[in-house]
């Protein structure tokens, strides 16, 4: 455990330090964010993929519309310059729950564990969708009408207000 000075509170059994590029990425959301309780920070091979694509993440799926407005930070090598922490929340912005990390990964957040994990788990799963749909050409892939989409992610996070568990289909 640390404080947003980054000193080590109690190292707990680990014999390992800090994660530095780890704690730029956490402390500078946390702090300039904090409606945000938690952060989930992976990079799985198809997040990395599409992460890679100029495209983005695409509307290709329920999944990939659970995400919400989808923030992007542009790679600038690892994460430990204290400048880059700006960037990241400029990028990550006062609303949006999901930033992808272009060729890295990505941050899923929720004011709640619960929250952060249900993007993680949204963002993997349209991530995976994407990467197996790709090989027939972005072009010959049908997207939703941006009408449709709108929709979609307002029923979406009216029900998620409403509930306080979300079931993944």
């Amino acid at each position: 455990m640390f404080f947003f000075s980054g000193n080590i509170v109690d190292p707990g059994s680990t014999t390992y330090g800090i994660n530095r590029a780890g704690y730029t990425l956490h402390s500078a959301i946390h702090k300039a964010r904090p409606d945000i309780k938690c952060i989930v920070h992976l990079h799985t091979p198809a997040v990395a993929a599409v992460s890679a694509m100029k495209c983005g993440l695409l509307p290709l799926s329920q999944d990939a519309l659970f995400c919400g407005k989808i923030s992007y930070h542009d790679y600038r090598g690892i994460l430990i310059e204290d400048d880059v922490k700006k960037l990241l929340v400029e990028d990550l912005g006062p609303i949006n729950k999901v930033m992808i990390l272009r060729n890295h990964g990505f941050v899923a957040c929720g004011e709640t564990i619960e929250e952060a994990w249900k993007y993680a788990f949204n963002v993997i799963n349209a991530c995976e969708v994407q990467v197996r749909a790709a090989p027939v050409g972005i072009d010959q892939l049908y997207l939703p009408s941006n009408e449709q989409q709108k929709r979609v992610i307002k029923d979406f996070i009216l029900k998620e207000r409403k509930n306080s568990l979300f079931v993944f289909s």
